[in-house]
């Protein structure tokens, strides 16, 4: 009785592990298949936000780098070297804070965190220069306030945003 107990429980188990040797390619491929399906459609989202995000970094960039030659062009003109090159677009920092702001609201949604702060200290930063030019635009004497230092200071602002630009584009 004992043996013949023995006997059913191995046919039970080889019948078992034919029904599991028959089984395994397919699950296996069922999983394999779905774990392929979402890492290639995480790589395809990915790969489209970064195609996104190049241009939308050479929109910001561009106004930036304009941006930061108008202030070079500022404190060359305060150290008496008239030959900087100017800005092309425009010619104070509230007409830069409109482009740079323009830019940044069509492009801010392909920055991460800390660059969209950057960019937005910067451009409440620039407020201050918009006052210091409005002051001189407007007569106001101004030789209290370190202009040269403030468009200096503004440079290197300027200078860290692109380069967290940069390390959002992981280049």
């Amino acid at each position: 009785m004992l043996f013949e107990q023995a006997a059913e429980a191995t046919q039970n188990n080889d019948s078992t592990f034919k029904i599991l040797a028959i089984l395994s390619p397919f699950l296996s491929g069922i999983i394999i298949g779905f774990i392929t399906n979402k890492l290639s459609n995480k790589s395809k989202k990915m790969e489209l936000l970064y195609q996104s995000k190049i241009p939308a970094f050479k929109e910001i960039h561009k106004a930036l780098i304009m941006y930061r030659t108008y202030l070079n062009s500022i404190i060359a003109e305060n150290e008496g070297n008239e030959f900087y090159p100017q800005s092309e677009q425009t010619n104070n920092s509230l007409g830069h804070r409109g482009i740079i702001l323009e830019a940044f609201e069509l492009n801010g949604i392909y920055l991460n965190k800390s660059s969209k702060k950057a960019i937005e200290d910067l451009i409440g930063n620039m407020s201050i220069l918009c006052n210091i030019e409005l002051w001189q635009a407007g007569g106001t004497d101004s030789t209290e306030i370190n202009t040269v230092a403030a468009y200096e200071e503004s440079v290197s602002e300027v200078d860290k945003v692109i380069e967290l630009l940069y390390k959002d584009l992981n280049l």
